[in-house]
């Protein structure tokens, strides 16, 4: 079925890469693919509470999920897939982190196996940078 805002299909590295514009001010190698103002704007939060479907607290700003307590990260944005898929976007640190999985398990945000992965990543940062 086509359905714009699912049922996408493709690997964590290409996930990742198209990530990458949001997280470094729009730009993917030599290429500006989006205004430094667009992808700042992606962060602005948009509209906040319980989300109903989810059945916990959520933000949400231009197309991704934020983090509900943003003290720690200002600029980091999220969204996941059924099945355990995962994509971060940190534009502190410029990066973006992508997870896609082969078996498919129950969630609509990630799993488990996406969560362990995100989670070395961001203690990797941590660590080099003290």
């Amino acid at each position: 079925a086509e359905i714009p805002a699912a049922n996408g299909h493709s690997n964590a590295r290409a996930v990742a890469k198209i990530h990458s514009a949001l997280a470094n001010g729009g730009r993917v190698g030599d290429v500006q693919l989006l205004s430094p103002e667009i992808c700042r704007s992606v962060m602005q939060t948009r509209i906040e509470g319980i989300d109903l479907v989810f059945g916990g607290p959520m933000a949400f700003g231009l197309g991704f999920g934020l983090h509900p307590v943003k003290a720690d990260r200002r600029n980091l944005c999220f969204w996941g897939g059924w099945g355990g898929s995962r994509a971060i976007i940190d534009q502190d640190n410029a990066l973006s982190f992508a997870y896609v999985m082969n078996k498919m398990a129950d969630g609509l945000l990630g799993d488990a196996r996406g969560d362990q992965l995100a989670r070395a990543t961001f203690m990797s940062l941590a660590a080099e940078s003290q």
